[in-house]
């Protein structure tokens, strides 16, 4: 004879399943988006002096050659800041990845170079990565030592990742992209925050090129002013 279940039960089951397709949907279209980015940065960086060059005659052919002359000006810095945010994210996820190892090498826990080597490669990406890498981890935590020295790992990596995330991140971007480290923190925060993953990808960037095109102006408009005075 067939069980029935209970309306309430199916209706939560229901629900769950709902939102666990929702949740693997998002990770999916993160994850897409991801390896979408990479493709097209790849294929860049193979084809850089030549698209440099046809988009440079492109623009001296559309504009005049001061306006042209910004607009390359403009490419340039735009480069520049997300080559060195690039550069300081790859040296932001060593870093961290060097904490958990030496983190875990003193707690005494297995797979040091494994589990860090994890740390590392999935900090590049914002959120998803960090959690992936702490449950793997504390997976293979708990298959040596048990579920205790599991949760320890998993406190390890929480207390490591708010370290970093906190006191070395705006430091360590801030050098890079030319930005004072408290403006790193609040871009980061705010972009996250009201953008999601697409703000923690490109608040930092976009607001060091906003910031350093301003410096220029407020320092062209001050020599600007001082050459007026003299006599």
């Amino acid at each position: 004879m067939a069980t029935i279940c209970p309306p309430s039960i199916t209706r939560i089951l229901s629900a769950s399943s709902l939102l666990a397709v929702r949740k693997m949907m998002g990770i999916f279209s993160v994850s897409r988006s991801l390896a979408m980015a990479a493709v097209i940065g790849v294929s860049v960086v193979c084809n850089k002096e030549r698209l440099k060059a046809q988009g440079t005659k492109l623009l001296y052919a559309c504009f005049k050659a001061k306006t042209a002359d910004r607009i390359v000006g403009l490419a340039q810095r735009v480069g520049q800041t997300f080559t060195a945010f690039l550069t300081g994210q790859l040296l932001e996820a060593t870093i961290l990845g060097g904490m958990v190892f030496v983190g875990m090498l003193i707690f005494g826990f297995p797979y040091a170079p494994v589990i860090s080597m994890l740390v590392t490669l999935m900090a590049f990406i914002p959120i998803i990565g960090a959690w992936v890498s702490a449950i793997v981890g504390a997976i293979m935590v708990f298959s040596a030592q048990g579920l205790v020295r599991a949760a320890w790992f998993v406190l390890l990596v929480i207390v490591l990742q708010q370290i970093e995330g906190n006191l070395i991140y705006p430091k360590v971007m801030g050098r890079r992209v030319g930005l004072p480290s408290v403006w790193v923190l609040v871009v980061f925060t705010l972009g996250s925050g009201l953008f999601g993953v697409r703000g923690m990808l490109l608040s930092v960037p976009v607001f060091a090129v906003v910031y350093q095109l301003l410096r220029d102006f407020a320092q062209q408009r001050k020599r600007d002013g001082a050459e007026q005075l003299e006599p």
